[in-house]
């Protein structure tokens, strides 16, 4: 009995419908994640201010999940990079502000730019009597708005007093994420979770083969104060130069 063209296509149909692959229900409306093992990284930069406009110095901003961070500058700017695409949240906090949040999804090798508000904690305080002594104005400013923050280790000028001694290696010595090591003779210091630190003056790098030998030549009586930053996560942004994951950063003393 011959077969029509009609019936064939009929049962054509019906046989591959038999052999089509089956889906879950909302299967083919998945799309991919916008990021991947091998996806070119983002950017995220911005501006943090507060409620008033102005920026805010030294504010932390991260990626919630995320190893990298970034700290403001004097006009509230950041730069945090490299940030993977997809969706991610962006934090940021700075002492004595609500932090904030916001949700954030960059594609692969996009430079995003973020401006985010910081609201100041209204707090409420118990009559307290205070007794003052003068900070050093000026050049010092950055210190001590730094140790308010808490990243790093921060020597004043009555520390440095208070430890007898010629080498300025010696005032770390007991300082967690330092060590001492004595090498023919003479101090040095190492910091176990870094291989390479930077030493500053005055907020200026100071440029040698041996960060240790550039200490040496300081005497503990010439300075007024000192920051030691021992790892990545700790060094601000104005202290990052070339390949170094630390810092000493030494403030001359004032007679």
């Amino acid at each position: 009995m011959a077969i029509t063209r009609a019936a064939c296509r009929a049962v054509s149909c019906a046989f591959g419908l038999l052999l089509a692959p089956t889906f879950p229900r909302g299967a083919l409306a998945q799309t991919p994640p916008a990021g991947g093992p091998n996806a070119e990284p983002a950017t995220v930069s911005g501006v943090i201010v507060d409620t008033s406009g102005a920026p805010i110095f030294y504010a932390v901003v991260t990626v919630v999940g995320q190893e990298g961070r970034a700290t403001t500058d004097a006009q509230g700017r950041f730069t945090l990079s490299p940030v993977e695409p997809g969706p991610q949240l962006l934090a940021v906090r700075a002492l004595g502000y609500k932090p904030e949040a916001i949700a954030l999804s960059p594609k692969p090798g996009e430079t995003l730019r973020e401006k985010l508000t910081l609201s100041r904690y209204g707090l409420t305080l118990s009559a307290l009597t205070v007794t003052a002594t003068q900070e050093p104005p000026g050049r010092l400013a950055g210190f001590y708005q730094r140790r308010e923050v808490g990243l790093g280790k921060f020597l004043t000028r009555e520390d440095i007093d208070r430890v007898p001694t010629m080498d300025v290696q010696q005032l770390f010595q007991g300082m967690a994420g330092v060590e001492i090591e004595n090498v023919s003779g003479t101090p040095e210091v190492v910091f176990p979770r870094c291989g390479a630190f930077d030493v500053f003056l005055d907020g200026t790098r100071l440029h040698g083969d041996d960060p240790n030998e550039i200490l040496s030549e300081f005497n503990p009586s010439d300075l007024e104060a000192i920051e030691v930053y021992r790892g990545p996560s700790e060094l601000p942004a104005e202290f990052m130069a070339g390949d170094n994951c630390a810092a000493v950063v030494l403030w001359s003393r004032t007679h």
